[in-house]
């Protein structure tokens, strides 16, 4: 027969519940109110406590929330800050998990920018690409932008235009347009060794250089002339070779020994 009247035990279950229930939202808010000082923390410019605060709420939470990836976010930003890159990537790709399409997006070109760095085109490629999916507007423009370029570097052509493509349909500002389309007619890479005011100056330098590179399997130097701006005179940049990706021209590069050679998009004549 069932009794009508609550049994002590089961008292001692509700009570329990209505325990875990506050220690939960005193949680919660705790982690917030902690957030909010690490944040006021890389705003100040004091990296060292804001990873420090966001480290401590992560760790202390039992289940993921918007609060401790945005905590993950936090920690590699002020990591970054701090050169600490490895311990960067490991917060950033934490947080690129986040549900929050904002937060995702934005650790993903945080990655991307540090691969960028790094010179580790593919994970940057892939960090932007990812990224843009997940922001609007403008910033997938960005994102396609520098996922465009990333996959120059790696000689990936045919997806570099994709993307460049993409970020022109979304881009609404006229700066990153013309930097977009520059990037559209680039054909390769080149070395630039030089950059005179003079022609005599730049040929001068041509010869030099074609004496070191004649037994080389690079192509002789040449010399074009530019105009940096409609009211600057030409300015005569002395090039080496055509090269698909960024690393072919950076192993034509340490082959010559000079030091002032800088690896340049080739754009079309």
């Amino acid at each position: 027969m069932n009794s009508k009247h609550t049994t002590p035990h089961h008292w001692y279950r509700i009570i329990g519940w209505i325990g875990i229930c506050c220690l939960a939202s005193c949680s919660a808010e705790y982690q917030s109110k902690q957030l909010h000082r690490a944040r006021q923390a890389y705003t100040q410019k004091n990296y060292t406590q804001s990873y420090h605060l966001s480290v401590g709420i992560f760790r202390s939470a039992s289940t993921q929330s918007t609060v401790t990836q945005e905590a993950y976010y936090l920690a590699g930003m002020s990591s970054h800050k701090l050169k600490k890159f490895a311990t960067a990537k490991k917060m950033l790709h934490q947080a690129s998990t986040s549900l929050d399409r904002q937060l995702a997006g934005d650790a993903l070109t945080q990655l991307g920018l540090i691969y960028n760095k790094e010179l580790q085109f593919a994970k940057a490629a892939a960090a932007f690409s990812g990224a843009a999916v997940k922001l609007n507007g403008q910033e997938r423009a960005q994102c396609y932008f520098h996922a465009g370029l990333a996959q120059q570097n790696l000689g990936w052509w045919p997806r570099a235009r994709s993307s460049l493509l993409l970020a022109r349909g979304y881009n609404k500002k006229a700066e990153l347009g013309r930097q977009i389309q520059a990037y559209l007619n680039t054909t390769g890479f080149t070395l630039q060794v030089g950059a005179f005011r003079q022609r005599s100056l730049a040929m001068r330098r041509a010869g030099e250089l074609t004496r070191l590179t004649q037994n080389m399997r690079i192509s002789l130097p040449r010399v074009t002339a530019e105009n940096p701006s409609p009211k600057s005179p030409l300015l005569y940049r002395v090039h080496i070779g055509h090269f698909s990706s960024y690393n072919t021209a950076a192993a034509a590069r340490k082959q010559i020994q000079v030091s002032e050679a800088m690896i340049v998009p080739l754009a079309k004549p």
